[in-house]
């Protein structure tokens, strides 16, 4: 093989080589950059809990969900659940399992099943609940409680069109006092 043959095999290789590493280049570019999406979307989600004494006993609760997408892939919000649960005062099914010396925790549970007292659920049509990268959005529902209610566990579970088994929880325990607090 001459000298001409190998310099025309090396230019042919090398011009395979560029044109291969375009291909995979401006894929990857135009997945990351135009897209401007990841494959999982990440984000953080709080809540925002007030209450008002509205009179006749009862106190409303006020409930804000807030989410926001700390990734780069849209989040596509098709339901959220959230859920008020009274720890105090203690019910009398959870004071007769404590006199009983019975485990208020149950087998295969992290955490004690308070009584619930609200539970609102919301489905969203497909494009309806979106939340693009860096943006938040607020979930916002009311309850109504007796006055009586001085402690109670808020859960929410918010869950994401992209991945079936994607979703976002939290829980807070909130102590509903004399005065509003956030």
């Amino acid at each position: 093989m001459c000298l001409s043959q190998i310099e025309q095999i090396v230019r042919i290789a090398r011009d395979a080589a560029t044109v291969i590493a375009l291909i995979v280049g401006g894929a990857w570019t135009y997945w990351l950059f135009v897209q401007d999406r990841q494959k999982y979307p990440r984000a953080t989600i709080r809540h925002r809990i007030r209450h008002w004494r509205i009179g006749e006993g009862k106190i409303l609760l006020h409930v804000d969900v807030v989410m926001r997408n700390t990734g780069n892939v849209l989040i596509s919000i098709v339901e959220s659940r959230t859920t008020v649960q009274q720890v105090l005062p203690v019910s009398e099914d959870i004071r007769q399992t404590i006199r009983a010396g019975g485990d208020l925790i149950q087998d295969g549970q992290s955490d004690v099943e308070w009584p619930t007292i609200g539970d609102i659920q919301l489905r969203y049509p497909k494009d309806e609940c979106e939340i693009e990268p860096s943006e938040s959005q607020e979930i916002e529902h009311d309850f109504i409680l007796g006055d009586d209610v001085r402690t109670v566990q808020v859960y929410s579970h918010v869950r994401n069109v992209r991945k079936k088994d994607l979703s976002w929880d939290l829980t807070t325990l909130y102590d509903i006092t004399d005065s509003q607090t956030e």
